[in-house]
């Protein structure tokens, strides 16, 4: 099953500078933390509107910002 991916991304910021990397299917969500994605269903209000820092980016994007290093 395919994934949205998410960053966080506050007004006025750049997703390469995210410091906060989410991925969603339908019932799970998904946290990058040290070097793994972990069970975080906390990050449902990116659904509803709720959390607006969240941008949805591709998975390509994602994986560039793992790859760099970007996050803990």
């Amino acid at each position: 099953m395919k994934y949205t991916y998410y960053a966080y991304v506050p007004i006025g910021g750049h997703v390469m500078e995210t410091t906060c990397l989410v991925r969603h299917r339908p019932g799970v969500f998904e946290k990058y933390v040290k070097g793994k994605w972990v069970d975080a269903p906390q990050f449902f209000s990116i659904l509803v509107g709720a959390d607006d820092d969240f941008e949805e980016i591709e998975e390509s994007l994602a994986k560039k910002i793992i790859d760099e290093g970007k996050l803990q």
